[in-house]
């Protein structure tokens, strides 16, 4: 860069100034501008880590501060937040599980202060969209704030897509989380209740009253059980798919697309191109800009949220068969009608990992049968 001042007032003490010649110098000025904040963006400010802790938060790739999270959040979560104290819940809670997780510890062997770049808090409603809105009023919001120059490459405009994501694919894992724990539940009660059956040779003659009751709790635990057992298995099919779409197909995918995307590149230029591009691409592959598809997602995560919501809270027990079956065709409508939006979505971004997709959850034709042909088959 040293000789460019020397070459620009060589150039301009000729009497006819030449622009070609001015033309080519301020071309190779910005060639080695651009070159030489590549530079320190990528080794001095070390790109690569601040796009891990991106991916590990941010795109929920580190399973272990989740599961951490998800499991230390569940009494929280469970009711509204507070409109004085839900901003300083979710910050401590935040700041909790990254120690718990181990992650600051990982980050800061590498220099990099977690909590100084990176914090959690209640997403302000401008930016949130009608269809992201949560019944519960937990919609949560990383807040990236990096200094320059990592901050050039991550605006607010591009925060705002990745934060998008992030709620979305939070309340994916959530639910798929949920559904374990309601498998886990129900195995638990069916031991219970197995436990609870009187053994003939063990039954008192004072007791035959308390005997036919307990055995008729438990014919009335055995016909809720295996449609409730069914329903809860058709649901994970459904949730653990989409999951796995949004975690290996998309965001896994375009990180890893980033990353070789930034080591070839030689300027800044380059470099912010590839972070355009995995942001879009992110955007475009999870449904974000098809309003349609993302409130279909939204509407059927949110229908096994509120089956496992009712299960945790009040057990098997409360749920008669007509609720249950109520439940059960209100999943099977929304399952089907997501499958036949999924089906004619349309674009280049879409084409190879949607049709991967698609083929996961048409599993045996389930979906793309006709309707007496998969029941049957089911």
């Amino acid at each position: 860069v040293g000789e460019f001042p020397q070459e620009m007032r060589a150039l301009l003490s000729r009497p006819l100034l030449s622009w070609r010649a001015f033309l080519a110098l301020c071309g190779r000025v910005e060639v080695a501008v651009s070159s030489a904040l590549r530079h320190e963006l990528v080794v001095a400010a070390h790109l690569p880590l601040h796009l891990r802790l991106i991916r590990d938060m941010v795109l929920l790739g580190d399973g272990g501060y989740f599961q951490t999270f998800v499991s230390e959040t569940s009494n929280l979560f469970s009711l509204p937040p507070s409109p004085t104290g839900g901003e300083r819940d979710v910050a401590a809670a935040f700041h909790t599980c990254m120690a718990k997780s181990g992650l600051l510890e990982r980050y800061a062997l590498h220099g990099l202060d977690v909590p100084s770049v990176l914090s959690m808090r209640l997403a302000p409603p401008s930016q949130l969209l009608d269809i992201e809105e949560d019944d519960s009023g937990w919609s949560l919001c990383l807040l990236y704030d990096p200094s320059y120059p990592l901050k050039l490459l991550f605006d607010p405009a591009r925060m705002k897509i990745l934060n998008r994501f992030f709620r979305f694919f939070f309340l994916v894992k959530r639910v798929a989380y949920s559904l374990d724990k309601v498998w886990s539940d129900l195995r638990e009660q069916c031991r219970g209740e197995s436990n609870v059956v009187p053994k003939e040779q063990a039954v008192e003659e004072n007791a035959s009253s308390e005997k036919s009751s307990s055995r008729s709790n438990a014919r009335s635990f055995r016909s809720l059980y295996t449609p409730t057992r069914c329903l809860r298995d058709k649901m994970a099919f459904l949730v653990r798919n989409l999951e796995y779409y949004f975690q290996v197909d998309v965001a896994e995918s375009q990180f890893v697309a980033l990353l070789a995307s930034i080591e070839k590149a030689h300027s800044f230029t380059q470099v912010e191109a590839a972070v355009r591009v995995f942001c879009e691409s992110v955007e475009i592959q999870s449904f974000l800009r098809a309003h349609a598809i993302f409130r279909c997602l939204t509407q059927t995560l949110l229908c096994c949220h509120a089956f496992c919501a009712r299960l945790s809270r009040y057990g098997l027990g409360a749920m008669d068969e007509v609720e249950l079956e109520e439940r059960s065709q209100t999943f099977e409508k929304l399952s089907r009608f997501l499958f036949a939006m999924l089906s004619g979505a349309r674009g280049a971004h879409l084409s190879r990992h949607l049709t991967q997709l698609l083929q996961r959850l048409d599993f045996n034709k389930y979906f793309s049968a006709p309707p007496s042909s998969s029941s049957s088959s089911s």
